[in-house]
């Protein structure tokens, strides 16, 4: 990879750059050898910040903590690595309904993208973290 960035910011500059101004892009990203649908994914927000740190007094000096704010993209994913034939079909129905667009990459990019989208949706309260059988994640820009 390019020095400074990592898979994860590469994927989300590509796919900015398709979306450009859809409010909801839909995406499958398909293995390159076999072709097979590996994930969905849901552009919901293209502007989303997420912030980590604590803001309190420090009781020593009085000072402030400051906060960390990361500019993030938020969405919806799923995983289809170890979809049924039956699940699959209906990914492909998916893709053809909502004319989602087709990302071809290697199986070690996918195998580390789900790692990112997985550790990622653990920043997210339960509450809220899934809708119609999709996992809510996040990714770095």
């Amino acid at each position: 990879m390019c020095r400074g960035h990592t898979l994860e910011k590469l994927f989300v500059n590509l796919l900015l750059e398709i979306a450009e101004d859809e409010i909801s892009f839909r995406t499958v990203v398909r293995d390159l050898k076999t072709k097979r649908p590996m994930l969905q994914i849901v552009l919901l927000s293209s502007k989303a910040w997420m912030f980590s740190g604590y803001c309190y007094e420090n009781e020593m000096d009085g000072s402030h903590v400051t906060a960390h704010l990361q500019p993030t993209v938020k969405l919806l994913y799923s995983n289809c690595s170890s979809a049924s034939e039956t699940d699959l079909r209906t990914v492909e129905e998916w893709s053809s309904k909502y004319r989602a667009e087709q990302l071809y990459m290697m199986a070690r990019q996918i195998n580390e993208l789900t790692e990112c989208l997985s550790s990622a949706k653990d920043e997210f309260p339960l509450s809220c973290s899934s809708l119609e059988g999709m996992c809510l994640s996040s990714l770095e820009r």
